[in-house]
């Protein structure tokens, strides 16, 4: 059987080789470069379809070459060969600036793309009831979009694009940034990730149509950033980028309900570091979450009891850059549940940690190198 791993290389800024997916053919744990593809695409994220053998990845842009300046992100569908190379499908704008995450529905007819939105100013003149110029100021667009997907596996064109306007919070006017979007276990149900609003949307599909099941509205200058579902209880998780919290909610196929909201971090790790949340990931039983945090370059594991709730295991600090915007970005555990892989964007670098039988990390200096890191995903055949 083969393995295969597909690094998503991601940035801002432009980098003069591009970034695009770096794939590899993993051997006993070790990985071997096959090559670099499309680097014209920032990969904010990706996902695979396995039965079609099918890479689906964001492009998290605000410019395009179509257009002299902007044009938002793309979505594109990717084949994985035999060899593990890829091909091109299709792409497809997504329909917003700096799209940021997909998700695959059930039964891999949908696919679910956030947009984060650039926090650009937009000016639109209007008339007011007197026929006076008025001016308004409004944000680029953040948007979550829904894309059938035909038999090959290519992107249509979306059949429902759900708008994130301003919001007004506590005399405050919120811009929506839209940082996840991830599956339920067995349902078509999407907790979407707000961290412009302070807010988690649950969504279902419903004739070619995105409906919000649910809002919940998490503290106030907390910041949504990344979340998982339990595999098999009715729970997710969410940690906030802006306070050291994972918070847990209890879902239903109409609800959302907040039932513990825990430190991501001790204290000692708060007071030194302040909190920068990433992102965080569950293991197949249920039993261990992880999380890391990009300022202090820390990974924390919990255990999870029979009720999915959470209680702090372990801090391990991983040694690199201090960088709060491209610092550690993506946690991912490897198929067999016996390692744990975090991305790293400014130094190049993904970390491999043995995951020992108690949920607990190993130290580690085992390394994947290259520049950009952002995420990574295994597909076996």
């Amino acid at each position: 059987m083969k393995e295969f791993a597909y690094i998503g290389k991601w940035g801002f800024q432009p980098a003069e080789d591009g970034y695009g997916i770096e794939a590899y053919e993993v051997t006993d744990g070790v990985f071997h470069r096959i090559g670099r593809y499309y680097p014209q695409i920032h990969v904010g994220y990706a996902v695979i379809e396995p039965e079609k053998k099918i890479l689906y990845c964001v492009d998290e842009n605000k410019n395009q070459p179509e257009f002299v300046r902007g044009g938002g992100g793309k979505v594109y569908a990717l084949k994985i060969q035999e060899d593990g190379s890829l091909t091109e499908i299709n792409h497809k704008f997504s329909f917003g600036n700096l799209a940021s995450y997909c998700a695959l529905s059930t039964k891999k007819d949908y696919l679910i793309v956030t947009n984060h939105g650039g926090g650009d100013p937009v000016l639109q003149i209007t008339k007011d009831e007197a026929g006076k110029y008025q001016i308004e100021m409004s944000e680029s667009v953040s948007s979550t979009v829904l894309y059938p997907l035909v038999e090959d596996g290519s992107i249509q064109s979306p059949s429902y694009i759900y708008d994130h306007n301003l919001h007004r919070r506590d005399g405050e006017t919120r811009v929506p940034h839209l940082h996840s979007v991830v599956k339920a276990p067995g349902k078509d149900l999407f907790a979407v990730c707000n961290k412009g609003n302070d807010r988690v949307y649950l969504f279902g599909i419903q004739e070619d149509k995105l409906v919000v099941k649910a809002i919940h509205e998490g503290e106030q200058n907390s910041a949504p950033r990344y979340g998982c579902f339990h595999p098999y209880l009715p729970y997710y998780y969410y940690n906030e980028e802006l306070k050291p919290y994972i918070n847990v909610l209890k879902y239903d196929d109409e609800s959302l309900t907040s039932v513990q909201r825990v430190p991501s971090m001790t204290p000692e790790e708060m007071e030194k570091n302040g909190a920068s949340a990433s992102d965080l990931s569950i293991t197949s039983d249920g039993k261990h979450l992880y999380h890391v945090q990009r300022f202090s370059n820390l990974v924390s594991v919990f255990d999870v009891d029979d009720q999915g709730m959470l209680s702090l295991k372990q801090e391990m600090h991983f040694e690199g850059t201090d960088n709060r915007g491209a610092g550690a970005r993506c946690l991912r555990i490897s198929p067999d549940e016996k390692h744990l892989y975090v991305c790293v964007v400014a130094d190049g670098k993904v970390w491999k940690y043995p995951i020992l039988e108690d949920g607990t990390l190993a130290q580690s200096t085992d390394t994947i190198e290259t520049a950009y890191a952002a995420n990574i995903n295994f597909f076996g055949e």
